[in-house]
């Protein structure tokens, strides 16, 4: 996707967009002209940097540089011939690299975890943090609020057309309600009391406006807890990037409290039993569990389970549904699939106000977690007959 010509002259290089992430490609050769990298400062999330050269420590210095210099993230990607394959943040030297790889007899490929939505929360931030501790280094001189702003109009715009943005979006639930807050959370575990939230996400769709305000946040856990590798393998988030990347608890309370305190709003969750319990939990401990009082309550699992038959996983709804967007067991991803799942079941069956505060679940297990005393609960088995609120 061409960047519009107010944004940057694109004269020389092209800026791609892929799933509302910006970023430029250039070849090894290209990286060497201080111009041409310095062309998307303020605009591009990452740089990828295709390399195939022996001159490692060369290159090293220009990446490194080009990282702090554009405050982007940067992907450079080499073979085994030379090796220094690596992800960069634009953060302290000590922990700048999020993952590298030298070297070795076969070709490799390596997968980790870049929080966009947190570098661009940041870059807005003023110079006021300056002597405060904080998760990257400070924008450099020259970086461009106003330029990083209108880009995140087009970043929303985006968001908005793939959601079928607008009244579009679950119309018959803003015939109820004035904002639609949808969110997704990553945990430590299933035990609400016990394990902790490490990261939530929220879009809020406001009726009339489509797409209002959305969040990706990673939460610190605390202090003496430890991240088990199992969720690791399952988000792809790292105990390391909780600690360099996530916000404080009370951070995100006040994030998703903002949200709440909107008149006539409905929560979206999928499963949002376990969500909202979660939630619940971490606003008791950080901040106002009252702020979930006003709120009513949409399970799109129970909804699913009424429209399609086991199994029923997210990622199931996905692949029945043929939807864009991808279960990644990332709260931003999982939030936007719930969005475009909602979207689909709709379009199949007008009755998603019937599923207002009620929830099914399955009559072998009980309920999980703690009741919400405004929800009513139905037992649900696989394959019913009829409707649950039938």
């Amino acid at each position: 996707m061409k960047s519009p010509r107010y944004f940057i002259d694109m004269s020389v290089e092209e800026l791609f967009c892929w799933k509302d992430v910006w970023f430029p490609v250039y070849c090894c050769y290209e990286l060497a002209l201080i111009q041409d990298r310095a062309l998307f400062r303020s605009c591009a999330d990452m740089v990828v940097a295709v390399k195939w050269n022996k001159d490692i420590l060369y290159f090293t210095n220009i990446v490194e540089s080009l990282t702090l210099n554009l405050h982007c993230y940067c992907i450079q990607a080499d073979s085994s011939d030379f090796g220094n394959s690596r992800v960069i943040s634009p953060t302290k030297t000590e922990v700048k690299d999020i993952i590298r790889t030298k070297g070795g007899r076969n070709s490799s490929a390596h997968m980790d975890v870049i929080n966009i939505m947190a570098l661009r929360d940041f870059q807005m931030l003023g110079y006021e943090l300056l002597g405060k501790p904080r998760t990257f280094k400070q924008t450099p001189p020259g970086f461009n609020k106003e330029i990083k702003k209108n880009a995140t109009e087009i970043y929303t715009s985006i968001s908005k057309k793939r959601i079928n943005g607008g009244e579009t979006m679950h119309s018959s639930l803003f015939e109820l309600f004035d904002n639609v807050i949808t969110l997704d959370v990553e945990t430590t575990g299933i035990d609400s009391k016990k394990d902790e939230i490490i990261e939530l996400a929220a879009i809020r769709t406001e009726k009339g406006k489509g797409s209002a305000d959305e969040f990706d946040l990673l939460v610190t856990l605390s202090k003496g807890r430890t991240l088990p590798t199992e969720i690791t393998r399952l988000t792809g988030i790292s105990e390391s990037q909780l600690i360099n990347e996530g916000v404080s608890k009370r951070t995100v309370c006040e994030r998703i409290e903002a949200m709440l305190s909107h008149k006539n709003t409905l929560v979206v969750a999928y499963n949002a039993q376990f969500d909202l319990c979660f939630l619940y939990f971490l606003l008791k401990e950080s901040g106002n569990p009252a702020a979930l009082k006003n709120a009513k309550y949409l399970d799109a699992l129970t909804v699913y389970k009424d429209r399609q038959p086991y199994p029923h996983k997210l990622s199931d709804a996905v692949a029945a549904y043929e939807l864009n967007t991808q279960n990644t067991h990332r709260a931003i991803d999982d939030t936007r699939a719930t969005i475009e799942l909602m979207c689909a079941m709709e379009k199949e069956k007008n009755d998603l106000p019937r599923y207002v505060n009620l929830f099914g679940y399955n009559p072998r297990y009980g309920i999980s977690g703690q009741r919400i005393s405004s929800v009513k609960y139905v037992q649900q088995p696989y394959n019913a007959a009829r409707k649950l609120y039938e």
